[in-house]
């Protein structure tokens, strides 16, 4: 099973991915690069294609805007 995670990360661009893990039937990877999450789209799917199995993708706590901030945002 690791060698499926191990796998994916060599498929896409070094240093994007910074953990892959198990969810159920799904595979999440977390990302601390901003652009790729918002731009990765396209090689996340040529890596299911090949392998066949779901991947989500996520942000990774660090990118995430603060809960105050977010509410703060939002209550605007």
């Amino acid at each position: 099973m690791t060698d499926i995670l191990k796998s994916i990360k060599d498929e896409l661009p070094p240093r994007v991915v910074g953990d892959a893990i198990f969810e159920g039937a799904n595979i999440v990877l977390y990302t601390k690069d901003k652009e790729f999450f918002k731009e990765g789209e396209q090689k996340i799917k040529a890596v299911v294609d090949k392998i066949k199995k779901r991947i989500e993708l996520r942000a990774d706590k660090d990118i995430l805007a603060s809960e105050s901030e977010t509410e703060k945002t939002i209550r605007a």
